[in-house]
């Protein structure tokens, strides 16, 4: 059986830094597409403190963040005894948001946008 030894400086030679381009493409092309990204993040939450939710739906969001049942199940209360008049899977993603972060506006807000 035949063992090969790598030469861990010829591996070392091709990397790069993560904010600079890949080899063949133009020295502009990752700082770009940085800049791109960061810009969307920014106009993306932009104002998020400003939006606007239901305080229906976001009662039932607080109780499925509570619940994994009341989340599977879309009920309105702690207690499930109340579902929602829609499917619960237009609220999963709020629920998961407000399980994260915290019952707060601004995540329910987050994951409509």
């Amino acid at each position: 059986m035949a063992t090969t030894v790598l030469d861990p400086t010829a591996a070392g030679a091709d990397r790069r830094a993560r904010w600079r381009a890949p080899a063949g493409q133009p020295a502009y092309a990752r700082p770009a597409l940085l800049v791109i990204t960061v810009l969307a993040a920014v106009l993306y939450a932009w104002g998020i403190n400003h939006s606007q939710y239901h305080t229906f739906y976001a009662n039932a969001v607080r109780s499925m963040s509570e619940s994994w049942k009341a989340f599977f199940y879309g009920s309105f209360d702690p207690g499930n005894s109340i579902t929602l008049d829609k499917l619960p899977g237009f609220l999963w993603p709020q629920a998961l948001s407000v399980r994260i972060f915290g019952f707060h506006p601004w995540a329910l807000t987050f994951s409509q946008r």
